[in-house]
């Protein structure tokens, strides 16, 4: 019966002692006051550096910081409070600053959320990884219900944004009104992995109709995209009506 006791005593320390390390999971020793900083000295610099851009954004912005499931995220809110959400998602090895160039813009149609993806590098930080698509588009629901966005939020992706924008879109568009995908990685277009085999992607344009709708091409042909009621400029990401649209000139035939 002794020998039966230990081996039921040791069974029990090592699924305890298990479920802690699942529980800690890898990585879980960095979670220290500067994580996901290797130190310190490297968090003051990374983020004395990022103030320092920060100071460039040329409209007036509020910043919030709200908690997630998955960590602390950081939002950079500018425009009017009486204007239609437009909630950005920059590309991925970026931040919010992304949007620096175009928000002048963008804030003058919308009130716009730069969200800091917590994911990648900016002042928001991740407490667990994230594995699987459901695990972005659960942060994302947290960050939306955080700030009272609830129907009809318009999002625009850039890049690995873009992917993380189409795949909200799959997921919860009921909560959507419009979206926007400049560039998105691996989801209009393959990614360029067939290259590696000596393969070449055929070269791809997207230009308006003249119904205000606009047009694409998968590697092999051309396909309509969903028709919306403006299209966007890729420079400016200014709104322009149909009748602009139809327009010939250069600048309005690089789409976004």
């Amino acid at each position: 019966m002794v020998g039966c006791g230990g081996l039921v005593l040791l069974l029990i320390i090592l699924a305890v002692g298990f479920g802690m390390w699942l529980t800690a999971g890898p990585g879980a020793h960095e979670l220290n006051a500067y994580h996901p900083f290797r130190s310190p000295q490297a968090k003051e610099r990374f983020l004395a550096l990022y103030d320092e851009k920060a100071r460039e954004w040329p409209v007036p912005s509020d910043t919030l910081t709200i908690s997630t499931s998955y960590g602390q995220t950081f939002i950079r809110i500018s425009g009017s409070d009486s204007a239609p959400p437009l909630v950005l998602m920059h590309g991925g090895g970026g931040n919010s600053l992304h949007w620096r160039p175009n928000i002048s813009a963008l804030s003058e149609h919308y009130q716009t959320f730069a969200v800091d993806n917590v994911y990648d590098f900016g002042r928001s930080v991740y407490i667990r990884p994230m594995k699987r698509t459901e695990d972005f588009v659960t942060w994302l629901d947290e960050v939306l219900e955080a700030i009272d966005l609830e129907y009809g939020v318009n999002m625009a992706g850039l890049s690995y944004g873009g992917w993380l924008t189409s795949q909200y879109a799959l997921h919860q568009p009921e909560r959507l009104g419009r979206v926007v995908l400049l560039a998105p990685a691996g989801t209009v277009l393959p990614l360029p992995g067939a290259g590696l085999r000596g393969q070449r992607s055929a070269p791809c344009r997207i230009s308006p109709l003249r119904d205000g709708s606009c047009t694409g091409c998968s590697r092999t042909s051309q396909t309509k995209m969903t028709r919306a009621d403006a299209c966007w400029t890729k420079r400016s990401m200014v709104p322009i009506s149909p009748s602009e649209a139809s327009s010939s000139s250069s600048s309005h035939r690089r789409r976004c």
